[in-house]
């Protein structure tokens, strides 16, 4: 069952009514009412909108940034088509990511971050970025089989992250015997750089791990969770081990009252990352108090952080954008005229877009 937003504050909403069989003779039904929350999504799209310069780019200081128009577009991305067709949100983000999409195609990346990135959202805007990902390969260091910012420095774990990303996105194939032979190689590069004692990557490797650089890493690896390599140095590798002990280490940085490290970056990050994964090791009411801190750091504008910044304001909107739902109240409907059973349960939408499904 999905639930809408859009839905006047104040009012509820009954949206389905499931019959759930018929037991003792007695026809049992489930009404489901759903109530939702204002919703900060809208003021953060028109943040965004208000905030790209003319040449679809967001920038940072006054200068159009690369990173930060990624980190918009992969927001937007998500967002689209989830607002509701045919409404201000949808049409903003429509233009948007049209503007966004020309810029990226016009610029030259200048390092392997960028280059991936360009190589993967375009992509996902429907472009071909296979003689892309054929560049971005050829950067790849003979040396350790990792990415660097460039082609001859050292390997980092957020680069070389960012280039699987990029070479799963447009479908890059080796062209030897065995076409995942890259991708392997640089899971087993990622893999090989885990933290033993926390279970969290680093950003370089020798120093502690990161919350930024474990939720890199495991958006990297979502697409190959169910993966076994086979045939490793050290024997066959079950990535899914590996997820969990990333998994486990960013819910040692959840703090009770909803936020990760009194971060809005890192919290929206870690909670889309979590949640991406289907992962709710949450005590009672946690998913609600973090939706909250997101929303309660929201600024007047729509934006978030400390001043108005655009890349932190859509990693919240991505966290925002993860929907979920809690239960209100359950009433019994047994009526002894008409010999039925039911149940009402109140739900309230505390994601702003569309409900998880009900079980």
């Amino acid at each position: 069952t999905d639930i809408k937003s859009g839905i006047p504050e104040g009012l509820s909403a009954k949206v389905s009514k499931v019959d759930i069989g018929v037991r003792s003779g007695k026809k049992n039904s489930l009404e489901l009412t759903s109530q939702i929350a204002p919703n900060p999504i809208s003021s953060g799209i028109a943040f965004l909108s208000g905030s790209q310069s003319a040449n679809g780019s967001w920038s940072q200081n006054g200068k159009a940034d690369f990173i930060e128009t990624a980190a918009v577009m992969r927001a937007l991305q998500y967002l689209n088509q989830r607002v509701g067709t045919g409404t201000i949100e949808q049409a903003k983000i429509d233009t948007m990511l049209a503007a966004a999409k020309i810029f990226l195609e016009r610029s030259f990346p200048e390092n392997n971050d960028y280059l991936a990135e360009k190589a993967t959202f375009l992509t996902r805007a429907g472009e071909d970025m296979t003689s892309l990902a054929e560049y971005l390969f050829a950067q790849m260091s003979d040396m350790d089989l990792g990415f660097g910012v460039r082609r001859n420095y050292a390997s980092d774990i957020v680069t070389t992250a960012k280039a699987l990303e990029a070479l799963t996105a447009t479908g890059f194939a080796d062209a030897g015997p065995d076409p995942d032979y890259t991708k392997k190689a640089l899971l087993l590069y990622l893999l090989s750089r885990q933290s033993h004692d926390d279970g969290g990557w680093p950003e370089l490797t020798g120093e502690t791990s990161s919350v930024f650089a474990t939720n890199m890493v495991l958006r990297a690896l979502l697409p190959y969770r169910a993966v076994t390599i086979v045939g490793a140095p050290a024997g066959d590798i079950v990535i899914a081990s590996h997820l969990n002990n990333g998994i486990n280490y960013l819910n040692t940085y959840r703090y009770s009252w909803g936020s990760w490290k009194d971060d809005v970056l890192l919290t929206g990050f870690s909670f889309d990352t979590l949640l991406n994964y289907g992962n709710k090791p949450f005590v009672l009411g946690f998913l609600e108090r973090a939706l909250n801190w997101l929303r309660n750091s929201q600024n007047a504008d729509g934006s978030f952080g400390n001043s108005p910044d655009a890349m932190i304001t859509a990693y919240a909107l991505l966290g925002l954008g993860e929907p979920d739902m809690t239960i209100l109240d359950i009433q019994n409907l047994y009526s002894a005229a008409s010999s039925t059973a039911g149940v009402r349960i109140t739900l309230k939408n505390i994601g702003y877009i569309t409900s998880l499904p009900i079980y």
